[in-house]
Order: structure tokens, then sequence, then C-alpha cells
């Protein structure tokens, strides 16, 4: 979490734990990075999605500070992981990119400095008054999380939803696609170093089993600065 200092600090909110056998069982495959390869997985997952629907939860549903929280926590999946952790990295990143122009001490608007800046989290949290709408769509309000990270990331190709297990909250994501482009973040943060928006593009994928690992994300930024283009 970024303090109001701006010092950042971790917080553990149960991720040290070991890696159990449940772990092992749904261990993930190569993250890919052709359109090609996560076709291939969006295919792979799709034909797992009745396994991954009826699994035992073995983690607790309701994790991370909204701020930081990834969309398979949002739509109640059952299993997640260190991808989770990779989406709260570029959630960061991003806020610290726009702590350089607008963050100052004491101000209003330090919220503004969150990239997803939500005040609901459907289903997962849901607005009590509207909670009991007939309507799917009438119990989401405008700065509901999952609708503002696609406001952001704009809509998804379908192997981007291939990971949802729920018909209905798969549903929900398509309606709730927006009407505008994705942000592009080179052009959000110009004169920012390109391998470290390249690092909040990839982080901030929405279907988890696309993401790098922490490794892939590290060693993209320890690149020498002359290798950079």
């Amino acid at each position: 979490m970024v303090m109001d200092d701006l010092e950042v600090k971790i917080i553990d909110f149960g991720l040290a734990r070991t890696l159990s056998s449940s772990h092992q069982a749904h261990e993930k495959p190569p993250v890919p990075k052709l359109r090609v390869e996560k076709k291939e997985l969006g295919d792979k997952l799709l034909s797992q999605k009745q396994a991954r629907k009826q699994a035992k939860r073995s983690l607790s549903p309701h994790v991370y500070s909204r701020i930081y929280r990834p969309p398979e926590i949002c739509l109640l999946e059952k299993h997640y992981s260190f991808e989770a952790d990779i989406w709260s990295i570029g959630c960061i990143i991003a806020e610290i990119l726009l702590s350089q122009e607008i963050y100052s001490l004491n101000s209003d608007y330090s919220y503004e400095r969150y990239l997803f800046k939500a005040t609901s989290c459907y289903p997962l949290s849901p607005v009590s008054e509207l909670k009991d709408k007939e309507d799917l769509l009438d119990r989401i309000e405008n700065l509901d999380l999952v609708k503002v990270i696609l406001s952001i990331l704009g809509d998804q190709r379908g192997y981007d939803l291939s990971y949802i297990s729920s018909h209905q909250l798969h549903k929900y994501v398509i309606a709730n696609f927006p009407s505008e482009n994705r942000i592009r973040f080179h052009r959000e943060f110009k004169g920012s170093d390109r391998e470290l928006l390249e690092v909040l593009k990839l982080s901030l994928q929405f279907n988890p089993y696309f993401r790098p690992s922490a490794a892939d994300l590290w060693n993209r930024l320890n690149k020498p600065w002359e290798n950079r283009k």
C-alpha cells in the first residue's frame, strides 16, 4: 500500500502460506504471450469451467483492498493465486505514476491517485440498497469495481473471460463493456519509462492466467538502460 507520505508498505493479508497440494493441483500452465497462445489456453480453460465451478473453495473470498483487488476476486472465483498479487503490483505502479502530478500532503484529492476508483464491488460487496433489485444490471452502481476496471481496460476478447466460472457473472462482464476505447498507458503516462509501462500493461490483464510472474516483471525492469527501446 502507498501511504500518505508516499512510503510503500507491504501488507500481508494471509499471502504468506505454504504451497499445499491444493495449489499444486491448480498449477498454472506457461503464461501465453501471443494471441494464438492465449486463444489455446482460453479454450482449455473453457473446457475446465465445470470442474472449477464444482471445486471446493479453500481460500477466503473477501481479500485485497478494493483499490488493489483483481477481477478474479471480484467475480468470486474459488481459486486464486500469486497472479492476484501481480494485479496489485500494477495498481501500485499506476498509483505512483499518478502521484507524480497530483500528489501533495494534506490534499483533498489523494484518492485521485488510485487507478481504479470504485465504491462497491458486485457481487463480493454489493450496494445494500440495490442488492434486491430484480434485474442484475439494476443491482450495480456506476462506480462498481468491475465496471471501473472495464472502463479503463476496455472490452475483452473471449479468451480474456475464459476463466470466469459463473455463467451469470460472465454475462454481467459482457453487459458492462464500455463504449469508449481502452486507455493507452503510454499516452496516459507520457515520458515514463517504456519498460515500466509494459510491466504496468502486463500486470493489469483481466485474465489472471495471462499475467506474468514476478520474476518476469523483475527481469524486464532490470534491463540495462541502453537496451531499452
